[in-house]
């Protein structure tokens, strides 16, 4: 039916093996990339009812995710907390 001579199968073969290294040399690099920009960033981070600070560490953007949401946050609470009739 197909009639493939071994120099072509081999060359096949040696095709995908290269390209199946250069694309996992590519996704290693892309994975050290992104390794570096996502480094660990540790703080201290008081709690209540204790002196002792707890340790948290995420990545940079993560961080820089929770202080968007936090700030979301408030704002949503400032915005909402003069609109609800209540009087103290």
């Amino acid at each position: 039916m197909f009639n493939f001579s071994r120099a072509a199968i081999g060359a096949g073969i040696y095709a995908l093996t290269v390209s199946g290294s250069l694309a996992h040399a590519q996704s290693t690099s892309a994975a050290v990339e992104t390794a570096v920009e996502e480094e660990m960033v540790c703080k201290r981070i008081a709690q209540a009812g204790t002196r002792v600070k707890k340790r948290v560490c995420h990545t940079k953007s993560m961080w820089e995710k929770m202080a968007v949401k936090s700030q979301e946050m408030m704002q949503e609470v400032k915005d909402v907390g003069g609109q609800s009739g209540a009087t103290f």
